[in-house]
């Protein structure tokens, strides 16, 4: 999943509560909106969320991203 793809999850969620109904309804639209893609999962959705949060609040991080694009 693209940085950037990771990133508008994560700001469209962040006005919602994150509660496990919407993880989990998040994760079926997403295995459906792309069946041939793999790991959507609601748990792998909380660690790609965990993981974004964590490295986006790091300055060194965040410029590393921007180099790689």
């Amino acid at each position: 999943m693209p940085q950037r793809n990771l990133l508008y999850l994560v700001e469209r969620k962040a006005e919602e509560k994150w509660g496990k109904g919407i993880v989990e309804q998040l994760s079926l639209d997403l295995q459906n909106e792309f069946p041939d893609e793999k790991g959507f999962s609601a748990r792998n959705l909380w660690n790609m969320k965990k993981w974004y949060l964590f490295y986006s609040s790091s300055d060194i991080f965040s410029e590393m991203a921007h180099t790689i694009e």
